[in-house]
């Protein structure tokens, strides 16, 4: 866990430090390291802090019993996690070194909402629509690195399988009238939607274009995280959100900015169509927008020496019946 582990231990100290009043600058003489490695610390970026001048800063923040023993098993746990290697997610380090954070956060998290305004939600891509967006975003990639990303994309799904797992994710109507790699694609994408919108801890629920003014029209893309506990007898994490780029993904800090998110959120509840509708909505644009067209067999002579009039057949997504949202 060594980002929430430094994500946990950089905002402890941070109010720490500001509860006796000293700044950065002095906090760092006081320990002999440079003012940069506190901020670094704070903000929970990889920084390198021995247990030893961990200790000397909790001592110059007066801090309790309790604390110290929290924070120092923090700071061990962030050290043991560098000495041994991280978890699955490392090996795609050289794809997406900047993204590893995030996805060691997606595995802890308890629950996630997303909203998004441009394409579905990483988490619930199908494998040939990922396919399509990999290819775009990175055209230069062997097809062999493509592969990988996708596959990496799926085993971060391998979260959302998880009974314990819930995720609330909202969507524009227009989303689903991208054509990222075409009738088939999309057809097979909404179809994953409908299936995947069924399970009793996934809520799929479509923002329609007809919905009055909302502030999810002046909010790119993000996911809210809530990370639980990291230990039984610690305190809960705050929530954390990422805003999605599609160069980079931010961590929003502060809290103030994080409570901008909660209001869009309380927004888009007001204006989202109801799970069940939005599952009936995404199976009507799958069939209307992104019918698939299978061919038929060759034209053949019929009795009077004629050629019967062969048109392709228009198959759409299977039809689901709707359960309780």
């Amino acid at each position: 866990m060594t980002a929430i582990s430094r994500r946990a231990l950089g905002r402890r100290l941070r109010i720490l430090r500001e509860g006796v009043g000293v700044s950065q600058s002095a906090a760092a003489r006081a320990v002999f390291i440079s003012p940069q490695s506190i901020g670094r610390l704070e903000k929970g970026q990889a920084t390198r802090i021995s247990e030893l001048h961990l200790t000397a800063l909790l001592n110059h923040y007066n801090a309790t019993e309790g604390e110290r023993e929290e924070l120092l098993a923090l700071g061990r746990d962030m050290r043991d996690k560098q000495r041994t290697g991280g978890q699955w997610w490392s090996a795609y380090w050289d794809l997406f070194p900047e993204g590893l954070d995030r996805m060691e956060f997606e595995q802890r998290a308890t629950s996630v909402v997303m909203f998004s305004s441009v394409l579905i939600p990483q988490l619930l891509h199908a494998a040939e629509y990922r396919r399509v967006v990999e290819r775009t975003l990175h055209p230069h990639s062997s097809a062999a690195d493509i592969e990988r990303r996708v596959e990496m994309v799926a085993r971060r799904q391998d979260r959302v399988n998880d009974s314990n797992f819930h995720l609330q994710a909202y969507m524009l109507e227009t989303v689903m009238h991208h054509n990222v790699g075409g009738p088939a694609a999309m057809n097979a994408q909404l179809t994953f939607l409908v299936e995947i919108s069924e399970r009793p801890t996934i809520s799929i629920r479509i923002v329609p274009a007809r919905a009055n003014s909302h502030l999810g029209l002046h909010t790119g893309s993000f996911t809210r995280m809530e990370l639980g506990a990291l230990h039984p007898r610690q305190r809960p994490e705050p929530p954390m959100v990422y805003a999605d780029s599609v160069l980079q993904d931010h961590w929003i800090e502060p809290a103030s900015d994080i409570d901008h998110y909660e209001d869009v959120i309380r927004d888009l509840d007001r204006v989202a169509l109801s799970s069940n509708e939005s599952r009936v909505l995404i199976r009507e644009t799958a069939q209307s927008q992104w019918p698939v067209r299978v061919p038929r067999p060759e034209p053949s002579t019929n009795q009077h020496g004629g050629i019967r009039s062969e048109r392709p057949t228009v198959t759409a997504a299977p039809r689901h019946s709707d359960g309780p949202a």
